[in-house]
């Protein structure tokens, strides 16, 4: 969040990422198909991180990315 925004989350914004992720986790860990799927999309390198983590945290960085305020920031 931090490196995104140049700011520390406030409590209820870093509340929303953690339920963001729990829910992309629970998504792709329900569908590890997709989580596969999703990941062919662009360059891709997860080192040791399973596939279904690495998925989520994708879904998750996508969100923190299209933030107006990371747009905008400086």
């Amino acid at each position: 969040f931090e490196t995104v925004v140049a700011r520390e989350p406030l409590p209820a914004e870093a509340k929303l990422v953690q339920r963001a992720f729990q829910r992309e986790y629970n998504r792709f860990q329900n569908n590890p198909t997709a989580a596969h799927a999703y990941l062919q999309i662009g360059e891709s390198d997860s080192g040791d991180l399973p596939v279904v983590e690495h998925a989520a945290w994708s879904s998750v960085a996508i969100l923190l990315l299209n933030l107006s305020e990371t747009i905008t920031k400086g």
